[in-house]
């Protein structure tokens, strides 16, 4: 497997975490607030680190803020 596949499953598995974190943690309904939303994005981060240790810190950085910007909209208005 390559890095770019490794990468895009990566990012695809970031995307999926924020979103499942929003729907699990009540973000539809409006009850969650943005701190909450961002110990989400902390404990994405920290499960991409532990799940593709081939990528780079700064890697998982980087594709996790840009699913972060594909996510965030779709969750702003509820928090």
């Amino acid at each position: 497997m390559t890095t770019n596949d490794t990468a895009e499953r990566a990012y695809t598995q970031a995307e999926d975490s924020l979103l499942s974190y929003a729907d699990d943690n009540a973000l539809a309904d409006g009850i969650a607030t943005i701190d909450q939303y961002r110990r989400g994005y902390e404990s994405v981060r920290t499960e991409l680190l532990t799940d593709y240790p081939e990528l780079e810190g700064p890697a998982i950085g980087d594709l996790l803020a840009e699913a972060a910007h594909a996510v965030w909209p779709r969750v702003i208005d509820e928090l």
